[in-house]
């Protein structure tokens, strides 16, 4: 691969990284038990233009969620993040270019910060009449409990940095405390310690998995996405002012780990992340 530095933003080369993080995704999909293979894996993603491919095969999944082993999950979730986070650099760099932008119908006009609104509350009551506040109060909304309608769509933006995180503690099962005449009380024992044989739902990774290929079957979609989101962010609508968050990427190796250890995701993310912060027609610090 090259280097960072070294990258350019063209067309043919988003072809490439296209392709190669298809041929990540493809061992993804083998390990959820969407594909038997590889070969298989390839031709689902090869096949994602016609509307049969993985992107459909991993929607369909979400509605009847199976279950795999926390072992299978975090070797998924562990290579999903740093797939997730060099699409969204390859994104931010094709938003960048001339063909990528949005029509100027499309831009918002440039307006002043919002304006906040008195909430228009409900009569709860009739001149010359008391009548109980319930008639009035609005029906409650319709349980969503139904599979999903609509494929999921891609995130543009990383997830930021948790800060002040709480330690995880395990839960006791009682305090260590001693009464008269209470030694022969039953303790409730502590709860099991995870295993990696413990069997989780996948309707989760089901739903990244989805949203992951449809977006690398059509990258111009989500450049125009981008694209109306900095028109947004222009005229002070958003609150946040980068998709990328400050520092090194999700998804990156630890700075502990030698170059020689890198895996292929963590030198794509590294040469895509390059290409992004030097993308042009990018106004943001991070």
């Amino acid at each position: 691969m090259q280097t960072p530095a070294a990258a350019t933003a063209s067309p043919s080369s988003f072809e490439r990284y296209v392709s190669e993080l298809r041929a990540l995704l493809a061992v993804v999909l083998v390990w959820i038990g969407l594909a038997d293979d590889g070969a298989q894996a390839a031709r689902l993603l090869a096949a994602d233009a016609t509307g049969e491919g993985a992107a459909a095969r991993a929607f369909a999944a979400m509605v009847e969620p199976g279950r795999i082993s926390r072992r299978v999950h975090g070797l998924v979730r562990r290579l999903l993040l740093p797939l997730e986070a060099a699409t969204r650099r390859m994104i931010v760099a094709a938003a960048g270019l001339p063909a990528a932008g949005v029509s100027p119908s499309d831009r918002i006009a440039k307006k002043g910060p919002p304006v906040a609104k008195t909430p228009q509350l409900r009569r709860t009551h009739e001149p010359g009449a008391m009548v109980p506040s319930f008639l009035f109060a609005p029906a409650p909304p319709p349980a969503r409990n139904g599979p999903p309608k609509r494929m999921p769509r891609f995130c543009l933006f990383d997830p930021l940095k948790r800060r002040r995180r709480r330690r995880w503690v395990r839960r006791r099962a009682a305090p260590n405390l001693w009464f008269a005449g209470d030694r022969d009380r039953p303790r409730d024992k502590p709860p099991p310690l995870p295993t990696p044989y413990d069997m989780l739902t996948d309707a989760r990774l089901m739903r990244r998995v989805a949203a992951l290929a449809s977006a690398l079957r059509n990258l111009p979609r989500q450049a125009e996405r981008l694209a109306r989101w900095r028109s947004r962010r222009d005229a002070g609508l958003t609150r946040r002012l980068s998709p990328l968050r400050q520092g090194r990427p999700p998804g990156s190796a630890p700075l502990r780990t030698p170059s020689r250890d890198h895996r292929d995701e963590h030198l794509l993310l590294a040469e895509l992340h390059g290409l992004a912060i030097s993308a042009p027609g990018r106004r943001d610090s991070s």
